[in-house]
């Protein structure tokens, strides 16, 4: 392992320090499969439009008194409930059978009503606030009517009909089932609508990369009915991807090739099957095979299969010969969890059994002597949260390995690997992320990650300081720990589309510029004699981001080190770029 050579602060108060610095973060994870793991095509997030309000036609006099005092309101169910020649003198608010209106908010609303002169522009405001009240009970589509009647004794009537599912139609999709995708909507014909459950059944058939799914209300063919519309606009669901990434290291080769393909409705069942092939430059130093089979279940939970196999050859002068294997199959379960609309989260458990004999693609230089079997227990929690500015995301990982439970996953074999390293361990990540927009469309960026180990870790669990997705200006993993946090945060521009500068009427492309700032540290728990337990990176840069959608996604960032770790002497600045072709 490499051995650090930088210091920084001790204890806890460097995890105090991270989050006080307000950024926060993806979960920077170590595992042999996210090194190597398909590219999947971006999810477009869709929504449910919102019923316009109705509200009486105003006229010129329409704020001319039709009664002295309000007295009674009564609320009925259906215009065969309305007395036309007027109620009964009352004084107060009646509900009828409708649940909804006798609410201690909505009373409280109204009763201000109570005593004062109704007018044209007053009913208007009242049936207003009923539609409100509604929209606020998760009730979007709701008919308020002030029915023809005599009012003279201070008493109006409204009629509340609160709208019921009519059909559940599918529309303008292309490749996948209307039925399927029809069946995958809760609604049925004479339920009541509920906002939430729809927007979660588009967030649901959202998952799905190769459609982007909407809800939109019509009339239906009876008084009271409403049909939901859902709007899927789809693709072909199959990707055939190649591209380019810099993201390897000194021994086994900076640059990356990859190969993959997507299929979005494996067996016609909505499930998604993803491969991906990646080498270097030189086929000997690299070949890696990954895939992952995601099957939602009918209950609205997620099954993911996934795994990957790499053999690796370090590039050192002959004599000498190093070469390595690891490989990894993994499960998870994801459940979500209820949440208000703003707030989507899930719990996910799951199981890896990962084998390897060498660190090299973790930015060691090792080939051990033993081959090394990881069993462990991963549970997951994720929550996304947005609001009028931007949006939070929070993540959090505890990984469990008890140790002997196959034939290389005990201490004798760890210790061989690692010094100190024994197999049962545990340890724990959690991140946040923020992203708020500026004022101009411009974006802020802001994210942390920090992760806590018990004992010391194999390199497949450590946490990686330095590369594009943690410390740019550094090399791939330059330093690696048991121990560590990220931060980082950027500025971008706005997005521009050069097509459209050029004239392009349906140009889809999309460039934005950005500077950024990132922040790691890592540290071994148990250590060597004379070995410093501290490393720390610091970069700052430009990037760009360019994308052409579906087709086309290219990113480039360049970073200056602001601090030399002393483990890479090649240079103390570098690019990343990342090239995906698909079609």
């Amino acid at each position: 392992m490499r051995v650090f050579r930088r210091k920084t602060f001790h204890g806890w108060t460097r995890w105090l320090g991270a989050f006080a610095f307000g950024v926060a973060a993806c979960v920077a994870g170590a595992q042999d499969f996210d090194r190597l793991k398909p590219k999947e095509p971006e999810a477009k997030p869709g929504g449910v439009a919102e019923p316009s309000e109705k509200s009486v036609p105003l006229s010129s006099d329409a704020e001319k008194p039709l009664v002295a005092a309000l007295r009674g309101i009564i609320f009925v169910a259906s215009p065969t409930e309305v007395i036309k020649g007027g109620a009964p003198p009352f004084e107060g608010i009646r509900a009828g059978k409708l649940p909804l209106i006798e609410k201690d908010s909505f009373q409280q609303a109204m009763r201000p009503y109570l005593g004062r002169p109704v007018s044209r522009a007053t009913l208007n405001a009242m049936v207003r606030e009923v539609i409100r009240h509604y929209r606020r009970c998760d009730r979007p589509v709701v008919d308020v009517i002030v029915p023809e009647q005599d009012i003279t004794n201070g008493v109006v009537q409204f009629v509340v009909i609160e709208g019921r599912v009519g059909a559940v139609r599918v529309e303008e999709n292309r490749w996948f089932s209307s039925k399927r995708i029809a069946e995958q909507v809760r609604l049925r014909p004479g339920d009541p609508i509920s906002q939430r459950a729809l927007e979660g059944d588009v967030d649901w058939l959202n998952a799905n990369p190769f459609r982007t799914v909407d809800a939109v209300f019509t009339p239906g063919q009876e008084r009271g009915r409403t049909d939901v519309v859902i709007k899927a606009k789809d693709r072909f669901p199959a990707r055939f991807y190649t591209g380019y990434e810099d993201t390897g290291n000194d021994l086994t080769g900076d640059e990356r090739w990859l190969a993959g393909f997507n299929w979005g409705d494996a067996f016609g069942l909505d499930q998604q099957l993803n491969y991906q092939f990646t080498t270097a430059s030189d086929f000997k130093k690299l070949v890696g095979h990954s895939g992952s089979w995601i099957i939602p279940l009918p209950w609205r939970h997620r099954l993911t299969f996934f795994g990957s196999r790499a053999d690796t050859r370090g590039d050192v002068a002959p004599p000498l010969n190093i070469e390595g294997f690891s490989w990894q199959a993994s499960a998870r379960y994801a459940a979500p969890l209820p949440a208000p609309g703003w707030l989507k989260h899930e719990l996910s458990a799951g199981f890896d059994f990962k084998q390897s004999n060498n660190n090299l693609e973790f930015g060691g230089a090792q080939v051990f002597g033993t081959t090394t079997d990881v069993d462990q227990f991963v549970f997951d929690y994720t929550a996304t949260a947005r609001d009028a500015y931007g949006t939070t995301s929070l993540s959090g990982q505890f990984v469990y390995s008890p140790g002997g439970w196959t034939s290389r996953n005990d201490d004798r074999h760890f210790a061989l690997a690692r010094n100190n390293a024994l197999a049962e361990y545990r340890y724990g990540k959690v991140g946040i992320e923020r992203v708020t927009r500026l004022p101009w469309d411009f974006s802020w960026m802001a994210k942390g990650s920090l992760q806590v180990a018990h004992r010391n870790l194999l390199a497949s669990e450590q946490i990686g300081v330095g590369g594009s997705g943690s410390v740019r200006g550094y090399d791939e993993r330059e330093a690696n720990g048991d121990e560590g946090y990220l931060v980082s945060t950027e500025i971008r521009t706005p997005p521009v589309s050069l097509g459209a500068l050029v004239g392009l009427e349906k140009a889809v492309d999309q460039l934005q510029f950005l500077g950024f700032f990132d922040y790691g540290v890592a540290e071994n728990r148990i250590l060597l004699p004379g070995e410093d337990p501290h490393v720390q990176l610091a970069g700052t840069g430009p990037g760009l981001r360019y994308t052409i959608s579906p087709w086309l996604s290219v990113r480039f960032d360049y970073g200056w080190q602001l601090y030399d770790t002393g483990l890479n002497p090649r240079y103390n600045s570098r690019g990343h770029l990342g090239v995906i072709i698909a079609y």
